[in-house]
């Protein structure tokens, strides 16, 4: 298994393992008032299967308690995280608009 930096570049797992802190890890993070939240953390293990594509460090995961579906987006670079840390906290907070004009 690889390991890359925050920037990409490749790393040994020993410095992998000194990297990997809440710290270091945490790209960014939103909590909203019913207890749910949006993550976007480093992951510094590739989750990329293809070989042939840029390895994917990075991930964001919508926690909520209604359901347990799983959302989660990963990407390549910090930028595309930030990017898509801020497409989830939209999306988010629409649907949770949508449900409350629902009921």
């Amino acid at each position: 298994m690889y390991c890359y930096d925050k920037e990409g570049k490749l790393i040994s797992w020993d410095e992998y393992s000194k990297l990997y802190n809440q710290e270091y890890s945490r790209v960014a993070l939103t909590e909203f008032d019913d207890g749910s939240s949006v993550s976007t953390v480093w992951l510094g293990l590739n989750h990329q299967w293809d070989d042939d594509k840029a390895p994917l460090i990075f991930e964001t995961m919508i926690f909520h308690s209604e359901d347990s579906e799983e959302l989660c987006w990963r990407y390549s670079t910090e930028a595309e995280a930030l990017a898509g840390h801020e497409r989830a906290v939209l999306d988010w907070m629409k649907s949770r608009a949508t449900a409350r004009i629902d009921l």
